[in-house]
């Protein structure tokens, strides 16, 4: 299994700085703005897609 598959990344919502999660989760903590973002499910995988490696 590739190791990059366990984890994804998404953008925080209220200062846009990437975010590494595992799939599985639910809710993130931004650690540049010091806020929690729920994570949808049907956006993450979305996000994860546009993200350029």
């Amino acid at each position: 299994m590739d190791k990059r598959e366990m984890f994804i990344t998404c953008k925080c919502p209220k200062c846009g700085k990437e975010l590494r999660i595992k799939p599985n989760t639910v809710s993130v903590f931004c650690l540049n703005c010091g806020t929690w973002s729920r994570v949808a499910p049907g956006k993450r995988d979305n996000d994860s897609k546009n993200v350029k490696k």
